[in-house]
């Protein structure tokens, strides 16, 4: 009888280790390292199981794959590098489209076919519902002329509802040159766009 006893209290001890470690492991928090429930860096009183705080300082590389909101002041402490970048190597007279140009730093363009003038025309404003969407948002990106061929060059040209302002009478981009617009909703359906046209000086 004794010895019933004794392996029953081994296996309830056993179980009760069982239980415990495999408990463990589905805390909410993981050990520090698993929020199975959420997490969140505000004052919000936290939904069931998930952790909340008023700070989150993470000490590593960090990627964000998705679209993110920042209402506060962004401060970077180590500079900036924008590195959203697409490239045509045989650009011709067209008018943009906004994916064309939405949400990119720089565009590199090569002019294709005989070395003469391309011209660029913006798209109308009515299509750049996801790059400007409400009035007073700005977005800016560059055109880099990426041809050594002196004669081919970019021209930009107002599409329907553009506003075009630039401090020269020219909006030229050289060879090996650059311009760089900035593109504002104005209060009604039209678009300011600032052009500042740069020359390759070496």
């Amino acid at each position: 009888m004794n010895k019933i006893h004794e392996w029953i209290n081994t296996g309830l001890i056993l179980l009760v280790l069982v239980i415990a470690l495999v408990g463990g492991n589905q805390s909410a928090v993981g050990g520090g390292t698993r929020f199975q429930n959420g997490l969140s860096a505000d004052g919000t009183s936290p939904a069931t199981g998930e952790v909340r705080g008023t700070t989150l300082t993470i000490t590593g590389a960090t990627s964000i794959t998705g679209a993110a909101t920042i209402s506060g002041l962004t401060t970077m402490n180590a500079g900036q590098l924008r590195s959203y970048t697409t490239a045509s190597s045989s650009v011709s007279t067209a008018t943009l489209s906004q994916a064309d140009i939405l949400n990119y730093d720089t565009l590199l363009y090569t002019p294709g076919g005989a070395a003469a003038t391309k011209t660029l025309t913006l798209p109308a404003t009515s299509t750049l519902t996801s790059m400007v969407p409400t009035a007073g948002d700005m977005q800016k990106t560059c055109i880099y002329n990426a041809t050594s061929t002196a004669a081919s060059t970019l021209t930009l040209a107002a599409g329907t509802g553009i506003d075009l302002e630039s401090a020269t009478s020219t909006l030229v981009i050289s060879a090996r040159g650059s311009g760089c617009l900035t593109f504002i909703r104005e209060t009604d359906t039209d678009v300011t766009v600032l052009f500042n046209g740069y020359v390759n000086a070496d």
